[in-house]
């Protein structure tokens, strides 16, 4: 396989002496993690620093201040550290003192633009620097990130431009990561239990396809947040369409990790289950309750119109900057057209079109997405008159507001789509069709243009190569993310 010179470049350790360059960090081709080694090796809770930091890297200042948070928040298994899930288990998270004030400090600096003294450069940059935190608990990540930049809003501090907007983009993001914790604990429990029994092994596909719908719902926020560097006006549909799905999804796949939890012999009381028990009871106060989704769909209600008119101009959006992750953004410096919500729109009929030429010299999986693809296409173009017709209506009406779930579902496709074309052969694993496939099957599936039945056998190959790759991930410290970031416990 070619290798890109994103993947040439050399590792570096995140302990480098000297000052700090804008040079990104890179991963060299990926050890294989797809053939299950016969002896499970005891996952270590220790960061190997001589290894790179991400898969798909940011710059070495955003790398070195993501570890020196996640440093700061201490040993998360340890039953005395407040920043630990036994202490944000029990209520004294965050009562640490001077641990306490060195987090809220490190984070504080994080919200504040750099023309102002602080840290902010950009909206997705912010959300990996934070991750550390996000990924230990829901509540604590919301109130240091979206409720802080709130507060200061209020404050008439200094914040980033849209302030308003992108801390609403925190709390998905945040209830992403925190998902993704408990979604690595159920995964350790089926690989080690599934050595010896085998009837454990029938929960690998099932983490697998929710491990892809994490990764579509934070495609989908990821695209939200860097839209926040175009022209004010743009983005509009994709941030209530991130309000909107995310909390579904993501809601689905708590479902799934506690029932796999259960069947895996962890008891009610276990510290596994009761943080999900707790992370759902978080999701309302952090922006995803009832009343939040409501406001959102009808947001989305009233962006149908727009978007009909974007899929009457067929942009191919495939390849967009909104899509090339661990790229800057041009600041505010894209044209109006095709915008946020235009490029969402657009990126379904190129990535279709792309799929089906690729699918004469390419796999089985291909194949299955390419039809999928196809099948999300032609919903779209069904709801071109719908969309159109939806300015007409009321915004309470049901049928108008079933009509945004069908687009919503659509704009997180699009996400997946988009995502993984533009990561494809810069980044072994979010370029490959695997995770996509699944994402892309979940979400027809949702819409009721799925195949429907048994999976198939792409879908099968598609369950084994994201399991495998969830099960090296767990084994090797790193994080359930689209960066494939290493963590330090």
């Amino acid at each position: 396989m070619t290798t890109s010179p994103m993947n040439r470049s050399s590792s570096m350790a995140l302990t480098r002496s000297g000052p700090v360059q804008e040079r990104e960090v890179v991963l060299p081709e990926a050890e294989p993690v797809a053939q299950e080694a016969a002896e499970r090796p005891p996952r270590t809770r220790h960061f190997a620093l001589a290894h790179p930091y991400a898969a798909l890297a940011p710059t070495v200042d955003v790398a070195l201040r993501a570890v020196r948070l996640e440093a700061l928040l201490s040993d998360p298994y340890d039953e005395g550290n407040p920043y630990g899930f036994h202490g944000l288990r029990e209520g004294t998270g965050g009562r640490g003192g001077v641990q306490r004030t060195a987090v809220e400090a490190a984070v504080r600096a994080e919200l504040v633009p750099a023309a102002h003294g602080g840290r902010y450069t950009a909206a997705d940059d912010l959300v990996r620097v934070l991750r550390p935190l996000f990924r230990r608990d829901l509540a604590l990540g919301y109130a240091h990130g979206a409720r802080a930049l709130i507060a200061a809003l209020e404050r008439e501090e200094p914040v980033p431009a849209r302030a308003g907007e992108f801390a609403a983009l925190l709390g998905p993001a945040a209830l992403i990561a925190t998902t993704g914790t408990v979604l690595r604990a159920a995964v350790r429990m089926v690989a080690e239990r599934g050595r010896t029994e085998p009837a454990i092994r029938q929960w690998r596909g099932p983490l697998a396809a929710a491990f892809a719908e994490l990764l579509a719902c934070e495609s989908l926020v990821a695209v939200g947040l860097r839209a926040s560097a175009l022209p004010q006006g743009s983005g509009r549909a994709v941030r209530a369409a991130v309000g909107y799905v995310t909390a579904q999804v993501v809601g689905g796949v708590l479902d799934e990790v506690d029932l796999v939890l259960g069947e895996c012999g962890r008891p009610a009381g276990s510290l596994e289950r009761l943080m999900v028990a707790k992370l759902a009871t978080d999701v309302s106060r952090a922006g995803s309750g009832p009343a939040d989704v409501s406001a959102y769909q009808t947001d989305v209600v009233r962006e149908l119109p727009s978007l009909a008119l974007a899929f009457e101009r067929r942009a191919d959006t495939t390849g967009a900057v909104l899509f090339r992750l661990g790229e800057a953004m041009p600041a505010r410096s894209v044209p109006p057209a095709p915008e946020g919500d235009d490029t969402l729109v657009g990126v379904l009929t190129g990535a279709a079109a792309r799929l089906s030429t690729a699918v004469a010299g390419g796999e089985a999986v291909t194949a299955a997405l390419a039809r999928v693809a196809g099948r999300l296409v032609s919903e779209q173009r069904a709801l071109h008159g719908p969309c159109l017709a939806a300015a007409h209506a009321g915004r309470a009406d049901p049928a108008v507001r079933a009509l945004a779930d069908r687009q919503a579902m659509l704009l997180l496709a699009g996400a997946v789509l988009g995502v993984q074309g533009a990561a494809a052969g810069r980044v072994p694993f979010l370029g490959g069709e695997h995770w996509s496939l699944l994402a892309a099957s979940r979400i027809a599936a949702r819409l009721g243009i799925g195949p429907g039945g048994p999976a198939g056998p792409a879908e099968i190959e598609a369950q084994q190569r994201v399991w495998a790759e969830l099960d090296g991930r767990d084994r090797l410290g790193v994080d359930c993310d689209l960066y494939a970031t290493r963590v330090l416990w």
